[in-house]
């Protein structure tokens, strides 16, 4: 856990040394860009800091374990859906109409998702919180791909739903790893420092 601790302290330092330079930069850069790089940012470190919490939080009592393992879901879900508006400010420099149905159904997402998790930290179930997120991503997967198809010619859009395919796929699968344990569920205690499901599922999600 002092490892994991450690290792998203360095994920907050580098989303606040890029928040500078995109402040830094931010006269080159459209309005556009402005936006979805601070949003994707702000997203990842929250992401990051509720992460932190919950592993500080892992070895005391039970029920702020559970606590911390909502607000930590939280944090993911916020950082699925700052990696989604950037995607979906492009489109509405293409198609505002689309665009903006877009950006208004991510709103909505987040909300029902953290809703539904906050309802699933009461069962005291990390299971449950699991299967929420799974399907909040389901959900935005489903649509989010919606609007690129609308407002890009069909070559293009082929291409770019076979490459955002590759990834969804890629962060299911880190997902499905992470959720059943895999692969300390087998082996106890032989990946307690190194080689554990959740560093499984980082190294999915950057690569």
């Amino acid at each position: 856990e002092t490892l994991n601790c450690w290792t998203h302290i360095f994920g907050v330092v580098l989303c606040a040394c890029a928040i500078a330079l995109l402040c830094c930069k931010r006269k080159t850069l459209t309005t556009e860009a402005v936006l979805s790089l601070a949003m994707y940012t702000l997203g990842a470190a929250t992401c990051f800091m509720l992460s932190v919490q919950y592993h500080v939080c892992k070895c005391t009592n039970r029920a702020l374990v559970e606590f911390c393992l909502c607000q930590d879901q939280i944090g993911t879900l916020l950082y699925i859906t700052s990696s989604f508006l950037p995607g979906m400010v492009m489109v509405r420099s293409m198609n505002q109409a689309v665009g903006t149905l877009g950006i208004a159904a991510t709103v909505l997402n987040v909300g029902i998702g953290i809703t539904a998790l906050r309802r699933s930290s009461y069962r005291r179930s990390s299971r449950v919180l699991n299967t929420d997120v799974a399907h909040v991503m389901i959900f935005s997967v489903a649509w989010t791909l919606l609007p690129y198809a609308a407002v890009l010619p069909l070559k293009r859009a082929t291409s770019l739903l076979s490459a955002v395919g590759c990834v969804y796929a890629n962060q299911a699968a880190a997902f499905l790893i992470y959720s059943l344990k895999i692969p300390e569920r087998w082996y106890p205690k032989r990946f307690d420092v190194v080689g554990s499901s959740h560093q499984i599922w980082h190294t999915m999600i950057v690569i």
